[in-house]
């Protein structure tokens, strides 16, 4: 009994270890865990205005890196409710805005719920600069049994906050401006 109770331990770490098994979840079939930067597109938008970040650019990973470490070590949220004319006002005052071709998922840590998401949204100035990510996306329990959808799933907003800020984002797209 012992021995058995030892294997599936170890097996639950392995798949663990190997993106197959989640304690939230158990044995789901994971949506992209590691993206690469095949296909994404990061926009930086001042007063209102999107330019394209080359995905050739040495930055462009580190930059996707760092939105994505944002949203997976979040420490709260808000009672807010992100709506598209607060999205756009976020846009005109300056963000970054990171677009999946596929649904990604994270497991948020202050809350262990499992995010499915298509898009992030990283305000860089004005009121919720200091550590906003909003993203377009669901949380898993929210869906039920119901498959994450990339459409479905574009079509709802929501926000974490990470108390850390954006102060790495921004030394990183300091970049930017230099290339």
């Amino acid at each position: 009994m012992r021995k058995a109770a030892a294997t599936l331990i170890f097996l639950g770490m392995l798949f663990s270890a190997l993106g197959a098994y989640s304690p939230v979840d158990g044995f789901e079939p994971r949506a992209n865990p590691q993206p690469s930067p095949e296909g994404i597109k990061v926009i930086l938008y001042a007063r209102g205005e999107g330019n394209n970040l080359d995905p050739r650019e040495p930055y462009f990973s580190a930059v996707v890196k760092e939105c994505e470490d944002l949203l997976r070590t979040a420490d709260s949220t808000y009672k807010l409710i992100p709506t598209e004319v607060l999205i756009r006002k976020v846009k005109q005052e300056g963000a970054l805005e990171v677009i999946y071709p596929a649904v990604q998922q994270a497991v948020i840590p202050f809350n262990q719920q499992r995010l499915y998401f298509t898009r992030l949204i990283i305000p860089l100035n004005g009121r919720f600069a200091p550590g906003t990510l909003f993203f377009r996306g669901e949380y898993a329990y929210t869906l039920g049994a119901a498959k994450p959808e990339y459409s479905l799933i574009s079509t709802r907003l929501g926000a974490v906050i990470n108390s850390r800020g954006v102060d790495s984002l921004k030394k990183l797209l300091g970049q930017v401006n230099k290339n």
